[in-house]
């Protein structure tokens, strides 16, 4: 595995610019949840385009952007904004939102969601994947560097001090204004320098022969529920007209993650299908049919951002993906995060005819025939056994 690793290392560029708004950790592929293969490893295949018969029949075709644009901006306090003046990041720094630094990730969640102890809970839970993936990570391609041993034992405090958090301790920072996490959290002595190696150890990349900052992180924006989600991709093509087109677009209800300038934001819920364009902000729980789902999907998405932290754009987009589809494995013992086809679920009745695309078919187009009713999960033919 060490020299799988090497060899990953020495076909990557150094550290290259930020990644433009809407090109996601693997370069130009959107982080959708369908329509595209997000992180999956599907070789060769670059899109799976699906007609508009996820939406409810009699729902409207498209979002109102400009609404959730400036719903967005409401709840932010922000009254006669022009776009240009206002950036992602000066609001994540603003008390608005909460930060939580744990090794190479700088996470973020909004304080009116954390405190809701629902949401406290789900992001204890992706914290705790990405402090899990990290330390797969090192073991994959740290084990021959000089300090290898020694912050595997710090990555086991980290993670049993993560472990601890519960929603109740997460939801009073939430209300918080005079401390920072960790001492909210409760972090002593070994917790205390456990994280800071790991964040010397990880930010900078020297395990792997890079020389990064020490301040420098990769960012990601948790959005608890489908309305922050769906305002934050609205309000990202609101905040750059010449990027809009690819925000303003039909087909944005059903991401689950995307990028803005330097930060990956990524949800924490699914849309709930067939997705009623009246009320595109109800969602499914991520755990609803796999306990670990939240955290595998968490995982699969910040590993493309770690990716994108130490290698910028470069030409091994596949590797990379096919690298977190399997640190996805490593942590939870299989991969059920769902891209690449949208999950249908019903109790009766049927789908209308629908179109999907189909290799070596009929040029001149055509429908497939209804779906009967079904009570469990469309698995696409290559999540079938999940990775195991």
């Amino acid at each position: 595995m060490f020299q799988l690793i090497a060899s990953f290392a020495l076909v990557h560029t150094l550290q290259s610019p930020a990644p433009q708004i809407g090109m996601s950790a693997l370069g130009s592929i959107e982080m959708s949840a369908l329509g595209s293969i997000g992180m999956s490893a599907l070789g060769s295949i670059e899109r799976l385009e699906f007609s508009t018969n996820y939406l409810s029949p009699d729902a409207p075709p498209e979002l109102e952007y400009s609404e959730w644009a400036q719903a967005f901006l409401h709840a932010h306090g922000i009254q006669n904004a022009v776009p240009g003046n206002v950036v992602l990041q000066e609001l994540l720094d603003t008390e608005y939102y909460r930060r939580f630094d744990l090794g190479l990730f700088d996470l973020r969640i909004s304080a009116v969601s954390l405190e809701d102890r629902k949401f406290a809970k789900l992001f204890a839970e992706s914290a705790l994947a990405l402090m899990e993936m990290q330390a797969s990570w090192v073991k994959w391609s740290a084990s021959e560097h000089p300090e290898y041993e020694q912050i595997l034992d710090q990555f086991d405090v980290l993670v049993k001090w993560v472990k601890g958090w519960s929603a109740t301790s997460l939801s009073a920072i939430a209300r918080a204004e005079d401390k920072e996490f960790l001492d909210r959290l409760g972090a002593k002595g070994p917790v205390l320098e456990a994280h800071a190696a790991i964040a010397e150890f990880m930010t900078t990349g020297k395990y792997l022969g890079l020389s990064l900052s020490e301040n420098s992180q990769a960012q990601i924006l948790f959005a608890p529920n489908r309305t922050e989600f769906i305002q934050l991709v609205c309000f990202t093509g609101w905040a750059k007209p010449e990027v809009r087109p690819s925000f303003w677009k039909k087909g944005v209800e059903q991401w689950t993650s995307f990028w803005n300038e330097g930060t990956a934001i990524i949800a924490m819920d699914y849309p709930s299908y067939p997705i009623d364009m009246k009320r595109p902000e109800r969602g499914a729980p991520m755990d609803e049919f796999e306990k670990d789902g939240l955290g595998q999907h968490s995982l699969e998405k910040a590993a493309g951002a770690m990716f994108w932290h130490y290698y910028g754009s470069n030409d091994a987009l596949f590797f990379e993906a096919a690298l977190a589809t399997n640190l996805v494995i490593d942590v939870f013992g299989e991969n059920n995060v769902r891209t690449g086809a949208p999950v249908f679920k019903s109790s009766g009745g049927s789908s209308t005819p629908y179109e999907v695309f189909v290799p070596g078919g009929n040029s001149a187009g055509g429908t497939l025939p209804s779906r009967g009713a079904v009570s469990i999960i469309d698995i696409p033919i290559w999540r079938e056994t999940k990775g195991k």
